[in-house]
């Protein structure tokens, strides 16, 4: 298993193997100061494998926003909740504009 989500997938219920993947595609705007982060706090189970920002800009425009993606990796059985916070990194929680929250079930394969 490997979905692509976005953000109106945002409260699903994801039921997931030890083993499989998927990718967390949401529209950022570091321009703004604003950046997504993923808060594993609750899923130690699950590994961020990679997180990438893409910006293409082919006509050199200031103030473009892009795409954030996060590839996560389930290395072992476990629930609870992944959550990606749009928020300023330097500003405390409060500055959280959007958060992009997943329920995840993973199993032993």
């Amino acid at each position: 298993m490997n979905p692509t989500l976005t953000e109106p997938d945002s409260g699903r219920h994801l039921r997931l193997a030890v083993g499989d993947s998927f990718t967390v595609r949401l529209a950022e705007n570091a321009t703004t100061g604003f950046t997504w982060e993923a808060d594993l706090h609750d899923t130690p189970w699950l590994d961020l494998a990679e997180a990438t920002t893409n910006y293409p800009n082919p006509q050199g425009r200031v103030g473009v926003g892009g795409e954030a993606t996060f590839r996560f990796q389930v290395r072992a059985p476990g629930t609870g909740t992944l959550a990606l916070k749009y928020r300023r990194p330097w500003e405390d929680a409060a500055s959280v504009a959007k958060t992009f929250i997943l329920t995840l079930d993973a199993r032993a394969p």
